[in-house]
């Protein structure tokens, strides 16, 4: 029993020692941005106060990635494309901000280095290379997740805001109107959308130009079909709520045929994902109750490359499973 325990025993040291330097960086950074905050918001009203309505400048209400200013200043000079990357925190309807994902991918990146030095000590080069493709790859499939169960939520909500639409347009009403009033009533994501494209019109922004903003956040083919007719109706007139009926149909048609598919390849998804756990539960079962069975796999190089081999034909033959229980309709 200690023979196992102490084969633990390092993954268990780099777990505490990777939980310390998250609660550490977080507790960091965070008593470092309010200070900041409060700093800047004092000098914000000092330089203020002498100053009319006339000549107040605009000061925006978020500048910048980060709150620490080196951290701000080397996200814009070595980051790639940190707009696209900002519009994708957005899109997922988080209060997010890229510094705060960039040292997430950071600590990521390091603990994922810390658990696998623990346990492959000499095979330095493969495991920095692996931990860095974690660091960049986990938090942005965490994005794209979160982005994905966003417009699916949106997407339940968006008939029902159709139809709110449709009877206020009858009723007499003009179809920013409408908007306004579904953004009051229908829950979020749906209601804070809306109320994001009536502010836009506000500000001076054309109908179109809201509604392709919000486009590029939901990335979205239904709301795709909501701009591209309220822009026909625009230009060559007609029955705006007829035609906002007929889309509310479709939508709600088009949700039952993807619930029909989902129901018939959920024996296909379920044996995916049984057969592809197999292997994992019985090595990690091995690894616990006879680890001198499997251990010639981490140490061995041979083993390297075997796991290598396995992991990487389990993940294309997972890849390929999905893509082919998956249907666009």
């Amino acid at each position: 029993m200690t023979g196992k325990f102490s084969a633990f025993l390092p993954i268990i040291i780099a777990l505490l020692a990777a939980g310390t330097l998250v609660s550490t960086a977080a507790f960091v950074l965070s008593t470092t941005g309010i200070k900041l905050k409060i700093n800047r918001r004092l000098k914000r009203v000092a330089t203020d106060a002498g100053k009319t309505d006339g000549d107040r400048a605009f000061v925006p209400v978020s500048g910048g990635h980060s709150s620490i200013a080196w951290f701000d200043a080397a996200i814009q000079k070595w980051l790639p494309q940190p707009e696209q990357m900002r519009e994708n925190l957005t899109a997922t309807g988080m209060r997010i901000r890229l510094g705060e994902y960039v040292l997430f991918c950071l600590v990521t990146a390091a603990l994922t280095d810390v658990m696998l030095h623990s346990v492959l000590p000499t095979h330095g080069a493969a495991v920095l290379l692996f931990s860095i493709a974690a660091g960049a790859g986990l938090p942005h499939l965490a994005v794209i997740l979160l982005i994905r169960r966003r417009v699916n939520k949106f997407m339940v909500q968006f008939p029902e805001a159709i139809d709110l639409m449709v009877r206020g347009i009858r009723a007499g009403l003009p179809i920013t109107e409408c908007m306004r009033a579904a953004g009051h009533e229908m829950a979020d994501p749906v209601g804070i959308e809306f109320r994001r494209v009536i502010d836009a019109l506000k500000l001076g922004f054309t109908l179109n130009q809201a509604l392709l903003t919000t486009q590029r956040r939901l990335r979205s083919p239904e709301f795709h079909f909501f701009i591209i007719s309220l822009a026909v109706q625009q230009e060559t007139g007609g029955n705006l709520a007829e035609t906002l009926d007929n889309l509310g149909d479709l939508l709600r048609k088009r949700k039952q045929m993807k619930l029909k598919i989902r129901a018939m390849s959920s024996e296909a998804r379920a044996s995916a994902v049984i057969i592809g756990s197999l292997p994992i539960i019985c090595f990690f079962g091995l690894l616990l109750f006879k680890p001198d069975y499997v251990m010639i796999m981490l140490t061995d190089s041979r083993g390297h490359l075997l796991l290598t081999g396995s992991v990487m034909s389990m993940l294309s033959g997972a890849g390929i499973m999905m893509k082919l229980a998956r249907f666009e309709i």
